[in-house]
């Protein structure tokens, strides 16, 4: 599963920080990343049975959450025609999550313009209250998508840090309202939560 794949890389990434981790095991599962990227620049994120409908918004939400984690884990180039069709797609739809997640990806790949054209798009959301996520790479709604989408935005927003304190300490605030007896609701949603508001 690509997707889970750029979970395991990330988390890999964050324990290498902590242990020894052989790069072998690294290399391999990039590989198979990279691997899984069809002509059209799609990482093909689908199981079998969705391939007989037409490419979901779900689906979307995977390929995005992939182009994050290779954008974080140092790949450029390989991205390249991936980072294109998935940037067109977002500025379409304009989904809250997608375009947190192409905003991080963005500013971990140097694109300046880009990242000032998608944050400006969340903060226009965020300041009228219309988030709207429709679905996480996960498949995660409601709550758990809410606070998802909150932490990637709230993670995008310390990329520049120096012009946006007062809206990262906004949605710090209102991030830490999500948080209760079960943590921010998913587990994914937790741990995105949680490494952002550590940072």
């Amino acid at each position: 599963d690509v997707a889970l794949s750029a979970v395991a890389l990330l988390e890999f990434k964050d324990l290498k920080k902590y242990v020894n981790i052989d790069s072998k095991l690294i290399e391999s599962l990039t590989s198979f990343i990279l691997s899984k990227k069809n002509a059209n620049g799609q990482f093909e994120v689908r199981k079998s049975y969705e391939m007989k409908y037409p490419y979901s918004n779900y689906s979307w939400a995977r390929n995005m959450y992939v182009l994050f984690a290779l954008s974080k884990s140092g790949f450029k180039n390989e991205i390249q025609d991936a980072y294109n069709i998935n940037l067109k797609r977002v500025l379409a739809t304009k989904d809250s999550y997608q375009l947190a997640l192409m905003a991080n990806t963005s500013a971990s790949l140097g694109k300046n313009e880009d990242y000032k054209t998608l944050i400006t798009l969340l903060n226009q959301q965020y300041e009228s209250k219309n988030i709207k996520t429709e679905t996480t790479f996960t498949g995660s709604k409601g709550r758990s998508a809410n606070a998802e989408t909150l932490a990637l935005y709230m993670m995008a927003l310390q990329k520049d840090e120096k012009n946006q304190q007062l809206k990262i300490a906004q949605v710090a605030d209102e991030l830490i309202n999500y948080n209760g007896y079960y943590g921010f609701g998913s587990t994914q949603a937790t741990a995105l939560a949680l490494e952002t508001l550590s940072d």
